[in-house]
């Protein structure tokens, strides 16, 4: 039956076109008074009458433009009579915009229409009610908790008001009232959350039950909606049940009754886990339903489209989607019969198909149906912008699904533009949270995975605001962000958000329903990614168990992805041939729902399986298939990668040389854009990389094979995490200066960042002091565990503060993005002086290698690096040491579980990443316990070694160290004889001073037999057989250096501080050393102990540097405070700073720092404090020169600063580059050179090594050598080496010189 809708509206259209054009006509002086008004009247009743209409089609946005047009003319007309017209208008817009979410205007309407006191007796308690229920259902949609209790129960408090007023009418009219009365109370009660619920119950018992079976249905009926409301599940339960039985009948309104009973029932059951019963009901309501539909399409069609909604609900719900599809195709069917093509009516029904298609993984046949709708709201005027973003947002799913990332992002973009205008500040709205989420997933999709993180953080802010209304969008949330930080390689953080996900989802929903699947799936994903093969299998083999359970009703697509999961997990477990079943299984559901990303993702996987297995031309068929189906989509870039990566492995086999580095150089290339876009700390971001590493270890073997050392230089470059690099180019930004330029982002948010990092820094500063300045007696043990924790606390919150205020920093983002590639080898060669030679280590997983580069271009070597022995089972237990006085630092205790260190495999001669962290930990351990060591007797020069525990072997430490400086390699060095060498070490070897390894003798230069015994050998250190070091980070961090430095030389005098650029005109111009020691620490402290043989260091120093181009300065005692310290390091050109060192390993090292004097004290010496009152101290003055207080330094006018302190050289490590060194920082603040330490040293010792180092430094050439401390540094170890005191290398070793090569 055709609908005459259509032709009502148009025809009131044309009625207002002529209306319109009578009015304009009509003489204004009013000589027709008469017929004006009856004009207007028509007007006024035809736009009443065409807003209702498109209302109840669905149309509330044009409904809403003749209704305000309606209203408008109503409020100019002075006609009291026309009152109840206008409040019916206006209830009409109130409708309409609440329909559009939107609730400001809708709320100071309603206002508004609550304030009119021109309407009189019931009907003004009846608006009144109407106002405050409204209010309340706008209350519940913003998440406005505070007010949906008082409205709820203001509701019954104005029903109870409105019969008192009418108690003394007449009977009839009071006897009309007490039902509805008592109707509104118990509403008001139940849907309050703290409403009496009982007296709801017995008022709607009162006034609503009837004799009839009717009656009865329907008060039990209401009773179960009520109390689904009041999310009392059970009472619903029981109430519907008791309904059931009253439904019982053959006419078409009691089995339309039976089946809206049955379908409320299979609601409630699933709500409470009980997923088979709920199955259950919604199967038997189907059933009623289906029975219906012939009846309604012959007596009631009005009522058709309801039904047919339903029964598509329930289908869905059931996951049985080709019957919910079924049904949808007969709703658009009715829809286009009944209003025709393009009416909104007929669009909604066209939007549930696709969805539902979607639903069912048929992406590409729900695109056509999608992109029609959104066509029809774009062009229509006015357009639903809230239906417009919910179809744009469907869209985006479908174009993401079929692999079209950047069509996704723009589509989710724009919905969530409309939403944002639409809701106008709304924040806490739940449609406006699905679009943030939605957009979010697009550019996790293209690697933005800052923006990602943002954006799903915005999502749980909105959650939380929302609550229990939003739990299954927070828990899908949390389960996105730990997908996102999987994707960028940061596990700790993914599996703590998929564990939450998992925890929050188990809060509301049955933890073994399908629902759980992708929570196993992600938990599945991250074990995997973590080598956690096993565990991998076990949570994948959950969700199988529960689609089974499911009887193959679960979402096809979800099936796949299942078996895809156990294939990677038997994959990579070892167990291929059930890989290859499920990999197959997934595979076969994929290309039947038309899903082209993840048929290339498991072709790809099959590829690698078949490389593997040397099965070449199999994986050349699964890489080609994969590589079509992403070139005909917009992929996921790191997607190509993998599918780049190992075509480019296929193609070496097939001795394609020059087309295998090519693919692999373009698959590397893709990395550079996800890199520059990882989200959170330097630390967390620094993890990216590490998943590629192979790929990158691939392709430097291969140059390197191919005789291209160029390339392999830059590779091994580009292979770093750069992470330090980037620390250096954001140097300068302030958080101030952050806080200024974040654009996009809520002042008060960022304001308050601002604030609570203020905070955070005083509570570290307070908690510090009173945890290193305690003395023995003074705190408890308890006390100091406490102190600990809080500190730990405290500094992982501000670590995460200043994490965020970064990210949102504009330049800070523009640095990552726009920042250069790594330096080229022709580059680095300028960098090299005319008698130096870089070493550049490459530690590989597979394989690892040295490059010797010379200045010239045909001076460069590589040195593939072998081990033949392998370490004793003991080594994974390493000792926990106390900390001891005359130790300038805090002694950790080290735990490395024996994975970590014991060879578990047999003996391979590839020296690699694995073999490497063993050994570098093995021989640290050797060092640190002096155990174990090279020895002269006094009457040869021949060394002796001296072992502590009788398993460690001579060959053991030679093996090693021959591995990292092969013979070759010395013999190479040894015939160029340089002055110093360029060390850029890799992976845990930076975590070592070369010099401290022991190697053998060359005689003349030349290699001799590894093979000969140690007793006709002559062994000595590094330090011995090898020229001065100076230590870098990466040969870019050096060219960064050097850069700076050029920049600073070109300076004005005025500009560049009067120190450089003078010195470099006068060699003789007198600088200034500032030395700071023997700070004043709290007597007895049980964590920083007293440094006497600092103050004699220092006045050693300045004995040697007397009368020589050096002016010192000296800060002792309690005077080397930090504030003290901070005023004078800005102006010195070198440094001396001789204290402890504290190393931070659980915020990036940001609160790592130099002790100095606590003011506490010192405050007697302050002759401007009271001894009676408390000193203040200032987190700036606290007695901690912090990491990050260094950072915020300009150190530009400094050319040397000595950390002659604890494990200033060390820090948390950083995959594939150097660890956060307090070295490294003052290297970032603007010095030229950094002298700092391995690991804690000993005091006496250290004194007698800075000693000497001055006397060289300034004996020896002072204008070059100033500049070049390595050499007079290695000249200092070589002494004190030959003290019979300190022989050991945990002595002379420690200290390394860092910073500008020449």
């Amino acid at each position: 039956m055709q609908s005459r809708v259509p032709e009502a509206v148009d025809r009131y259209r044309v009625a207002l076109e002529l209306l319109d054009d009578a009015l304009a006509r009509m003489p204004s002086d009013g000589s027709d008074e008469r017929l004006l008004e009856q004009a207007r009247t028509l007007r006024q009743k035809s736009l009443y009458a065409l807003a209702r209409v498109l209302r109840r089609q669905g149309e509330h946005a044009e409904a809403l433009n003749y209704a305000l047009r309606d209203h408008e003319d109503l409020l100019k007309r002075d006609n009291p009579l026309l009152q109840l017209i206008r409040q019916k208008s206006a209830i009409g817009i109130i409708t309409d915009l609440i329909a559009l979410s939107d609730y400001q205007r809708a709320s100071a309407m309603l206002e508004e229409l609550t304030q009119d006191s021109d309407v009189y007796g019931p009907l003004k308690d009846v608006q009144r009610i109407f106002c405050v229920a409204m209010q309340a259902v706008i209350s519940e949609q913003t998440g406005n908790d505070d007010q949906i209790d008082s409205r709820w129960r203001e509701v019954g408090a104005e029903a109870t008001r409105m019969l008192a007023r009418i108690a003394g009418s007449r009977g009839r009219l009071a006897d009309l009232w007490e039902p509805t009365h008592a109707l509104l109370v118990a509403s008001g009660d139940a849907l309050s959350p703290s409403g009496d619920h009982q007296a709801a119950d017995y008022l709607l018992a009162k006034f609503s039950i009837r004799k009839d079976e009717a009656g009865q249905r329907s008060f039990f009926s209401r009773m179960a909606l009520l109390s689904i409301l009041r999310r009392d599940f059970e009472n619903a339960e029981r109430y519907l049940h008791r309904a059931l039985p009253l439904a019982g009948g053959t006419n078409l309104d009691q089995r339309l009754a039976k089946s809206q009973i049955l379908s409320n029932l299979a609601m409630c059951l699933n709500t409470q886990q009980r997923h088979e019963e709920a199955a259950t009901y919604w199967t038997k309501s189907a059933a009623v339903y289906e029975s219906c539909i012939t009846e309604l399409e012959v007596d009631r069609e009005a009522a058709l489209p309801g039904l047919l909604i339903q029964l598509a609900g329930i289908y869905r719900r059931l996951e049985q989607y080709d019957r919910a599809r079924s049904v949808a195709q007969r709703l658009l069917d009715y829809r286009l019969r009944s209003v025709g093509e393009n009416q909104p009516l007929t669009m909604e029904a066209r939007a549930a198909l696709a969805t539902t298609m979607a639903t069912g993984g048929h992406h590409a046949d729900a695109r056509p149906l999608l992109e029609s709708v959104v066509r029809f709201w774009r062009e229509r005027q006015p357009s639903d912008d809230a239906v417009l973003a919910r179809t744009l947002s469907n869209l985006g799913a479908v174009e993401k699904a079929l692999g079209n990332a950047t069509r996704a992002r723009e589509l989710f973009n724009e919905a969530l533009q409309l939403q944002r205008n639409r809701l106008k500040g709304q924040s806490a709205d739940p449609v406006l949270a699905i679009a943030y989420s939605n957009h979010a997933g697009s550019l996790l999709d293209q690697g933005r995975y800052i923006d990602a993180v943002q954006q799903y953080e915005q999502v749980l802010r909105v959650c939380d605001g929302l609550g229990n209304r939003a739990a299954s969008l927070k828990t899908t949330t949390l389960l996105n962000l730990a997908n996102a930080y999987r994707s960028q390689g940061q596990y700790e953080r993914a599996l703590e958000f998929a564990r939450q996900a998992m925890e929050e989802y188990g809060t509301w929903s049955d933890p073994h329903s399908p629902g759980a699947i992708p929570f196993l799936k992600s938990l599945a994903a991250i074990y995997r990614e973590t080598g956690q093969f096993p565990l991998a299998y076990e949570k994948a083999r959950e969700a199988l168990e529960i689609i089974q359970r499911q009887k193959n009703q679960t979402q096809p697509l979800l099936t796949a992805s299942v078996h895809a999961m156990l294939a990677s997990a038997c994959d990579l477990g070892g167990a291929a041939p059930t890989a290859e079943f499920h990999w197959q299984t997934a595979q076969a559901i994929y290309e039947a729902h038309q899903q082209p990303l993840p048929v290339a993702r498991i072709l790809n996987r099959r590829a690698v399986i078949a490389l593997a297995d040397n099965r070449n031309l199999e994986a050349e068929e699964f890489l080609t298939k994969a590589r079509q189906l992403l070139d005909q989509m917009d992929a996921s870039t790191i997607e190509l990668h993998n599918v780049l990566a190992n075509q480019a492995e296929l193609q070496r086999r097939q001795n394609l040389r020059v087309e295998a580095n090519r693919t692999l150089a373009r698959a590397l290339a893709i990395l550079e854009l996800p890199r520059q876009e990882t989200s959170g700390a330097a630390e967390e971001r620094a993890q990216f990389l590490v998943r590629f590493g192979s790929a990158y270890d691939k392709a430097i073997d291969w140059a390197i094979e191919d005789g291209n050392l160029a390339d392999a230089f830059a590779l091994v470059e580009r292979r770093r995490s750069r992470t330090l690099l980037d620390d250096f180019r954001a140097r300068g930004v302030s958080l101030h200066q952050i806080a200024l330029d974040s654009e996009g982002h809520s002042v008060a948010e960022v304001q308050q960042l601002l604030d609570d990092e203020e905070q955070l820094r005083a509570k570290i500063s307070n908690v510090r002091q009173q945890l290193y300045a305690g003395s023995a007696g003074e705190k408890s043990e308890a006390d100091r565990t406490a102190n600990e924790a809080l500190l730990t606390d405290f500094t992982n919150r501000y670590h995460e503060v200043v994490t965020e205020l970064r990210s949102r920093n504009s330049a800070c983002r523009e640095l990552l993005r726009n920042a250069a590639l790594p330096i080229d080898l022709d580059r680095f060669r300028s960098l090299i002086g005319e008698n130096q030679i870089a070493l550049v280590w490459l530690v590989g997983r597979d394989s690892s290698h040295v490059m010797a580069i010379g200045r010239s271009a045909d001076d460069t070597r590589s040195f593939r690096l072998k081990i033949n022995t392998a370490l004793p089972q003991w080594v994974d237990m390493l000792v926990p040491k106390d900390s001891k006085s005359g130790v300038r630092g805090i002694e950790r205790t080290t735990t490395v579980t024996g994975d970590q260190l014991s060879e578990t495999a047999s003996i391979n001669s590839e020296f690699n990443t694995h073999k490497c962290a063993r050994y570098v930990e093995w021989y640290r351990l050797q060092i640190e316990q002096r155990k174990a060591f090279l020895t002269r007797p006094t009457d040869k020069g021949e060394a002796t070694w001296v072992a502590g525990v009788d398993d460690v072997t001579f060959e053991h430490v030679t093996g090693f160290s021959e591995a990292v400086l092969p013979v070759e390699l010395r013999a190479w060095v040894a015939e160029r004889n340089p002055d110093s060498l360029i060390i850029i070490p890799d992976g845990p070897l930076h975590r070592l001073p070369l010099e401290a390894l022991v190697v053998h003798h060359l005689k003349d230069g030349q290699q001799q037999s590894v093979n000969k015994q140690p007793k006709t050998r002559r062994y000595a250190y590094a330090l011995e057989a090898l020229p001065a070091m100076i230590y870098s980070a990466s040969a870019s961090l050096l060219a960064e250096l050097h850069d700076r430095q050029e920049t600073s030389l070109s300076l004005p005098k005025a500009q560049a501080g009067n120190t450089v650029a003078e010195t470099a005109s006068d060699a003789n111009a007198p600088l200034e050393l500032l030395l700071v020691g023997n700070p004043t620490y709290p007597e007895n402290s049980l964590q920083l102990t007293a440094l006497p043989g600092t103050e004699n260091e220092c006045r050693s120093i300045l004995s040697s540097v007397a009368g020589g181009v050096l002016t010192p300065k000296m800060l002792l005692d309690d005077k080397a405070t930090e504030q003290a310290t901070r005023e004078n390091l800005v102006t010195a050109q070198f440094v001396h700073l001789a204290a402890h060192g504290l190393v931070d390993e659980t915020s990036g090292n940001l609160f790592g720092a130099i002790a100095l004097s606590s003011p506490a004290q010192n405050s007697a010496s302050n002759p401007n404090h009271a001894s009676d009152q408390p000193l203040k101290i200032s987190d700036a003055n606290d007695g901690f020169l912090t990491y990050n207080e260094i950072a915020e330094l300009d150190l530009s006018r400094c050319r040397l600063v000595v950390l002659s302190a604890c494990r200033t050289f060390d820090g948390p490590r950083r995959p594939m580059e150097a660890g956060t060194s307090l070295a490294h920082v003052f290297l970032s603040a603007g010095a030229r050179n950094v002298i700092a330490s391995h690991w804690n040293v000993d005091d006496e010792s250290t004194a007698e090594l800075m000693k000497t180092f001055y006397s060289m430094l300034i004996d020896s050439q002072p204008a070059k050598q100033l500049d070049l401390p390595a050499s007079p540094l290695h000249a200092a170890r070589l002494r004190l080496l030959l003290d019979a005191r300190w022989q050991s290398p945990w002595f002379w070793s420690p200290f390394v010189s860092a910073g500008s090569a020449n």
